[in-house]
């Protein structure tokens, strides 16, 4: 696919040299799953990697600030005030960062590792709601970072064939969990990809937390689209029908 990054098997200039940067981020994913297969609650689908979240850790919706324990509102919440890579079960064995210093642009990536709005917004918002790290999965509906133009660090919404591409990914992700967990579709084309799904798995609607506007999903009709939630109020109802 053109204009797609898969960091399990690629790497580019923003990794570190020297070290096998898809290996890390397969084992962490690896981990990450493993450490979620029996206890999730809730799994959160939203559009695409990012090209500042799971591009560097191959977690969806997850920083390298998160897994290095330099997200200090996520450290408020989990570990107190102590800054300290999260342990298990949050990530069996040591998190690990693949992006290189040198080649980052602001001092606080470069210090405590790559920052991600929505990885931090989602994680706080589920912690703060009394969700335990592992009662919750996160993933995309389409599973690489798209970006745009030759220009790795920007995003862009995945194409219809992207998506039906790889669709059976989405599939084999749902499939390693309980049929009692609930979906959270972050957005239209999560939304898209949920009934798209041989499953049809029921799913709240909210808009993508750092959305500016709703957009339609590809092949949507304007007025008979569904009305999104919001993070938070979706997320607390989820936490109270428990």
């Amino acid at each position: 696919m053109a204009n797609v990054f898969n960091p399990w098997s690629q790497t580019d200039e923003r990794d570190q040299p020297g070290i096998d940067a898809p290996l890390i981020r397969r084992q962490q994913l690896a981990a990450y799953l493993q450490a979620r297969r029996t206890s999730v609650k809730v799994i959160l689908i939203a559009e695409a990697l990012s090209c500042r979240g799971g591009r560097f850790t191959g977690i969806a919706m997850t920083s390298e600030r998160i897994l290095l324990g330099n997200d200090t509102k996520l450290n408020g919440l989990t570990m107190g005030s102590e800054r300290s890579p999260l342990p298990a079960p949050y990530l069996p064995g040591a998190a690990a960062r693949t992006s290189c210093p040198a080649a980052l642009s602001r001092m606080t990536d470069r210090e405590y590792g790559v920052y991600e709005r929505t990885a931090s917004v989602v994680w706080q918002t589920m912690l703060a709601n009394g969700f335990g790290p592992t009662e919750f999965a996160l993933w995309n509906a389409f599973p690489f970072h798209p970006f745009a133009d030759d220009d790795i660090e920007s995003n862009r919404r995945p194409s219809n064939h992207e998506l039906q591409a790889t669709g059976q990914i989405l599939t084999d992700f749902i499939d390693l969990f309980p049929r009692s967990v609930k979906f959270v579709a972050l957005g239209r084309e999560a939304e898209s990809a949920l009934r798209s799904h041989p499953m049809q798995p029921p799913h709240e609607l909210m808009r993508h937390p750092t959305a500016r506007a709703a957009k339609p999903a590809n092949g949507a009709v304007p007025g008979q689209a569904r009305p999104m939630g919001k993070l938070d109020e979706v997320i607390r109802r989820l936490a109270l029908g428990r």
